[in-house]
């Protein structure tokens, strides 16, 4: 004898449609995962990464989509615009949170974004799909397929790079490139990292000005110090 109880929602069996229209996007996501291992990628750097890529971009950017244009009807679709729309509101968090000296706080910021969606009740709609509107099956299998090939030509750049620090060969501007993501985390308006603290004094100002006089120490002044830009150094 089965009993059911009065009231209880009955819960809905997840049908293979479903399953087929994951299934693309799940093997996108499990070839990346094998791509960055197999290049050497640490695990526990994969994890981490993915971690902060789910809370902290696509989970407060699909819900802020979501408030500020609705829902697309469908998941893939809501994640690719919440996406670009969770980068581009950490990019304003990030600047406030250097601009203030507040950096080592910007990892809150997720949970500033959130919040309002589990306290208000009206925002709570954002965490479902109202009326579903499913992508065609094809359509997904043929995206899938396209990023898989992307990250197979990304997986033979990767092969020969290696993660520093180890000796190798590296692109000239790809350190350049770390150093300044590096000074970005401290400070903004940001300082050019391999002249970051010291005094400029170029000799290639443009005819007609000088180079600026020598800072002392401990009274460098930002106009000196900023960048050895001619724009910035000379009179």
């Amino acid at each position: 004898m089965t009993v059911t109880a009065v009231g209880a929602p009955a819960r809905r069996p997840v049908s293979d449609r479903t399953i087929l229209r994951a299934a693309p996007w799940a093997l996108v996501a499990v070839a990346l995962v094998a791509a960055l291992a197999g290049t050497g990628t640490p695990a526990a750097a994969i994890a981490r990464y993915g971690a902060y890529w789910l809370l902290a971009v696509l989970l407060p950017g699909t819900l802020l989509h979501r408030a500020l244009r609705g829902s697309t009807g469908n998941l893939p679709e809501d994640l690719g615009y919440g996406a670009v729309t969770g980068l581009l509101v950490e990019l304003v968090a990030w600047a406030v949170a250097a601009a203030t000296g507040l950096a080592p706080l910007l990892w809150l910021w997720p949970v500033l974004a959130v919040a309002p969606f589990l306290a208000v009740p009206r925002l709570r709609r954002c965490w479902r799909i109202a009326a579903p509107r499913p992508l065609p099956v094809a359509w997904s299998w043929g995206v899938a397929a396209v990023c898989v090939g992307a990250i197979a030509w990304a997986t033979g750049e990767w092969a020969h790079v290696p993660l520093p620090p180890v000796t190798a060969n590296y692109y000239p501007d790809l350190l350049y490139h770390l150093g300044l993501v590096h000074e970005l985390t401290r400070s903004m308006p940001f300082r050019v990292p391999q002249v970051a603290g010291s005094c400029c004094a170029t000799t290639t100002c443009p005819t007609g000005t000088s180079p600026r006089p020598a800072c002392s120490p401990g009274s460098i002044p930002p106009s000196c110090c900023s960048g050895c830009g001619w724009a910035r150094s000379c009179w």
